[in-house]
């Protein structure tokens, strides 16, 4: 019987090996056609505006919404940058109040009027260090320790290369890049806040042109089951008064004890 079972199976045995070396190959195929992370990402650097644009960018002032339609929230925003990686940020919320964060180039902060003052720590504030820097779109040495393009896929009915970064905190996350115009039209990583670790998976889209340079002027964020939608309505190059990102009184006041 054991004979039997081989001579039964065996004409069926180099087609199933035939098929697996075809598979293994058409994979390594599809591996060896992927871009490298890097050139995933110079390819979108010249689509939003080029390298040399992005370095000389002096201060910026956005203006835009932001929107929590499942908790029926809309308040005003403002985001002001200054190289080379100074930022503020505010909201105001109608019937709760003004929530406002930033990063004076050393110290990470969030003062909302539900938790009150906080100086952010650890992964928390390498993110917030991150999205204050200037050149974060170049995916710089400083910030990136490795990229890596991990396959070709479908992404909100885009065809994406899906890049894995490495950062130098060691923290892992993936963007998607549009194969057909470069750009980046999402994401998904875990945010760190004062609630936990918590997942995000960012959709951004309606880019348009400000100085030169593209921006995508729409992101929506699915965080736990909601959506928080970021409008841009307006964007200008200036030079902020440097007060502008000095730390708040209270802000001050809890570093200084610190020390």
């Amino acid at each position: 019987m054991r004979f039997a079972r081989c001579a039964k199976y065996g004409k069926s045995m180099p087609l199933i090996a035939a098929f697996i070396a075809a598979s293994i190959s058409a994979a390594w195929s599809q591996q060896e056609d992927l871009p490298t992370g890097r050139e995933v990402i110079d390819r979108y650097v010249e689509a939003i505006g080029g390298e040399k644009a992005i370095r000389e960018l002096s201060g910026q002032h956005m203006v835009g919404r932001m929107e929590v339609p499942a908790q029926g929230i809309s308040a005003d925003m403002e985001i002001f940058t200054a190289p080379p990686n100074k930022m503020l940020v505010k909201i105001e919320i109608p019937a709760l109040g003004s929530i406002s964060s930033g990063f004076d180039g050393e110290v990470g902060w969030v003062i909302n009027p539900m938790t009150g003052p906080m100086v952010l720590e650890g992964r928390e504030l390498d993110q917030t260090r991150q999205q204050a820097d200037q050149l974060a779109s170049l995916h710089p040495d400083h910030l990136v320790a490795s990229l890596e393009t991990v396959e070709k896929t479908d992404f909100q009915e885009h065809t994406c290369y899906k890049v894995k970064v490495v950062t130098t905190w060691d923290e892992e996350y993936y963007e998607y890049f549009d194969v057909e115009s470069g750009l980046m039209i999402g994401g998904e990583r875990t945010q760190s806040s004062s609630m936990g670790e918590i997942p995000v998976t960012s959709i951004i889209s309606d880019y348009k042109e400000f100085d030169g340079l593209l921006v995508a002027t729409r992101s929506v964020q699915q965080i736990m089951g909601m959506e928080q939608i970021i409008t841009v309505s307006d964007l200008e190059n200036l030079d902020p008064d440097p007060a502008t990102f000095e730390l708040p009184a209270e802000i001050k006041a809890m570093t200084e004890g610190a020390q």
